[in-house]
């Protein structure tokens, strides 16, 4: 069913550009409205929370090794505690929207919802 041109590349025919339009897509509207269902919002949230929580952990020790290694300081100035004293507090902000989005999720509010959102992109 493959025809040969001059340039030697094997062209699918007709038949199979058929096939290819009659597959299903793979993301619907409606399996985008059954993901959004408050059931499946609360799984999400909870393993979102559970990544961010490792992201948290990660990001507290790193931020601590910043504020604290004297030796990365005179190697590379005392502009580090700065960062690591910026990146620290951003950990908690992390932590804090992961629970807000969590609780948004489980009580279904839709404010809290709006508000995890509104800040996840700060």
């Amino acid at each position: 069913h493959f025809k040969y041109y001059t340039t030697d590349i094997l062209l699918p025919t007709h038949h199979h550009r058929q096939l290819e339009s009659q597959s299903p897509p793979l993301l619907s509207f409606s399996k985008i409205v059954t993901m959004c269902t408050p059931p499946n919002m609360r799984v999400m949230f909870v393993v979102l929370t559970l990544l961010k929580s490792l992201q948290f952990l990660f990001l507290f020790a790193f931020s601590i090794v910043l504020i604290c290694h004297i030796h990365l300081h005179l190697a590379y100035g005392y502009q580090l505690r700065r960062i690591g004293w910026t990146l620290l507090f951003m950990t908690f902000w992390i932590l804090t929207n992961a629970y807000v989005g969590l609780k948004g999720s489980t009580h279904h509010n839709k404010f809290l919802l709006l508000v995890h959102i509104a800040t996840e992109g700060a």
